[in-house]
């Protein structure tokens, strides 16, 4: 288990981490998850050991490791850019370490041996140059040299972020497989909420260098504990005061129409105009000002009265579609609304 307890991070006069205090579980796969710059490479760096907290502790495993050199914390580290050696070939990359801890040679060409085969690289791939391969193979190389260690612990720090987009969504898979394979606590960080939300056990959301929440993929998405976390994790539709208001008058009697209101696109649905809605649902009229087509779904943009709203549809063969200028039913469960106290309110409670 890793604990960071009362963490400050400070760069001379710059408070990059403030109080931070948080545990990751042993063996799960967790994702520290924000905006560039908000701290989440600090708070990875802290536990590696390349940044000294100003204040407090971190402890793996009840041992305090806080001013514990790098090399000797047992943790593995996958960067960015890979920082691979480009005049070695695949093998002596991978094996780097194993040699610098003095391994027998015979069991260093077994575990390299071994790795390679867990992350695909093949025995040609092995003796190659690292100029020779492509982004995913130099990936798989990076994530082979810190596995092969034996580490208890993982980081990796956005090690998808320089792949394109379909070998980005493969090796997302194949992460999360090799981490569930040898049960590594693995800490990951990315900017990416759909990243995040696909390979995470937890994700802690990072604001401003302080943890906005912490939880399971569907609580952080579907609960969003604060109106940052809503607004940064998928895309929402934020509902003006008259919008919440006719859903208070249709029954949502839990709702507060002079609070911050927000409802998900996916939570929107588009039916065709005179449409009822389901017991407990409720309709307003729209009209269809937008419209996009992504492959696997629709979004339209809904023009109700003086409010827009998104909505996406499956393209799944079942539902219905429509063009623009269309006349539509706009169909909400009000129990879907996130709504957050303003500061302000919240200062005059205290």
């Amino acid at each position: 288990m890793i604990t960071y307890d009362n963490v400050e991070v400070r760069f001379g006069d710059f408070v990059a981490i403030p109080n931070l205090n948080l545990t990751i579980n042993e063996g799960e796969f967790f994702t520290l998850l924000g905006p560039s710059g908000c701290g989440k490479t600090t708070i990875l760096r802290a536990l590696a050991g390349f940044v000294t907290p100003s204040k407090g502790r971190i402890t793996i495993s009840d041992r305090d490791v806080t001013h514990l050199p790098s090399d000797k914390r047992d943790i593995g580290m996958v960067f960015q850019n890979y920082a691979l050696f480009p005049s070695m070939t695949v093998w002596e990359n991978i094996a780097f370490g194993l040699k610098v801890a003095k391994v027998k040679a015979d069991e260093v060409e077994q575990r390299v041996a071994d790795i390679a085969r867990e992350v695909e690289l093949t025995e040609a791939q092995l003796s190659r140059g690292i100029s020779e391969l492509s982004g995913g193979q130099q990936q798989r190389v990076a994530i082979a040299r810190a596995m092969v260690m034996r580490p208890k612990i993982m980081l990796l720090d956005e090690p998808l972020s320089n792949l394109d987009a379909k070998l980005r969504h493969q090796m997302r898979i194949q992460l999360k497989e090799l981490q569930d394979h040898f049960g590594i606590t693995s800490v990951y960080v990315t900017h990416d909420q759909d990243e995040a939300l696909a390979m995470s056990d937890r994700i802690a959301v990072v604001n401003a260098g302080r943890i906005e929440q912490v939880g399971g993929p569907q609580e952080v998405y579907q609960h969003s504990a604060t109106e940052f976390v809503c607004n940064f994790i998928g895309d929402v539709n934020r509902l003006e005061p008259r919008v919440s208001q006719r859903l208070v008058d249709a029954g949502a009697t839990h709702l507060d129409a002079s609070l911050p209101s927000y409802l998900r696109i996916e939570k929107v649905r588009v039916a065709p105009r005179g449409t009822g809605a389901p017991a407990g649902f409720v309709s307003v009229p729209g009209v269809v000002v937008g419209k996009q087509y992504h492959g696997i779904n629709h979004s339209y943009e809904l023009q109700l009265g003086e409010t827009r709203m998104k909505a996406v549809v499956p393209e799944d063969g079942y539902a219905q579609h429509f063009e623009v200028g269309a006349d539509v039913t706009v169909i909400t469960d009000p129990s879907h609304v996130l709504q957050y106290p303003q500061p302000e309110a919240e200062e005059r409670a205290a």
